[in-house]
């Protein structure tokens, strides 16, 4: 790279640190874990939606 003119090679360079960094990102995806990736601690995390109709869901969240 950097034979043809300064704005296409700053075009070409840029797209391979995209693609350099969807590499990465596809990395960290295969890398994950199996199994729920949200916590069920109800003072850390958010209740199912379903259940945030009431006002009981939100009970610990009051102390933040």
């Amino acid at each position: 790279m950097g034979t043809v003119g300064d704005h296409y090679d700053r075009y070409r360079v840029r797209m391979a640190e995209m693609r350099e960094s969807l590499h990465i990102v596809e990395q960290a995806l295969d890398g994950r874990p199996e199994g729920p990736y949200i916590t069920s601690n109800r003072k850390v995390a958010l209740p199912p939606r379903h259940e945030l109709a009431t006002a009981e869901a939100l009970i610990h969240r009051s102390s933040w």
